[in-house]
Order: structure tokens, then sequence, then C-alpha cells
């Protein structure tokens, strides 16, 4: 015999020797069961919807962002204004000799 067809041949005798794979009968239950089971309720939204809704919330993100570093700002010049307020006010004490 051939080289080539006793390779053929040993190969195709060992494939006779292979037993299947075992595996957990509840396994196979369980897959089942969950291809059995009615569809469950899907809701597929429109691909506009879902961008109209994804530019909402990044404007809403920015304007959140421009407002805390506007306010954050405005807050350091409002103090500012604060002091410059109060020392101008309370400026008559000093002339005064306690």
């Amino acid at each position: 015999m051939e080289p080539k067809a006793q390779w053929i041949s040993e190969t195709l005798d060992s494939l006779e020797r292979i037993r299947r794979a075992g595996s957990d009968p509840q396994t196979y239950e369980k897959v089942m069961q969950r291809v059995q089971l009615p569809d469950q309720k899907r809701i597929f939204l429109q691909s506009g919807f879902v961008w109209r809704i994804a530019a909402g919330m990044t404007l809403l993100i920015g304007l959140n962002v421009f407002s805390m570093f506007h306010f954050s700002n405005s807050s350091k010049t409002a103090e500012s204004h604060t002091k410059s307020l109060a020392s101008e006010y309370f400026s008559y004490i000093s002339t005064f000799k306690l």
C-alpha cells in the first residue's frame, strides 16, 4: 500500500474510535427552554430619534460645562466687588480715633 493511502486509511480508522463529547443533561434542557420561550417584546427606535436624543444630551452637557466655568469666574469677580465695596463703606472708620 502506498504511504498516502495508508495515511488516509489510518486517519479514517482513528475517526471511528472517537467518542461523542458528553455534556450535562440539564444544560441541554436549559438551552431548549430558552429557545422555546416566546420572543420578548422588542422596541425598535428610528435612527433619527436616537441621533436627536444624542444631540440633546450633548447640548445639555455642553451647557452645564459652560455655565460651570462662567459662574465660577463670575463668583470670583463678585467676591472682589464685594471686598472693594466693603473697604469703601467701612473706610470712614479709620478716620475716627477710638
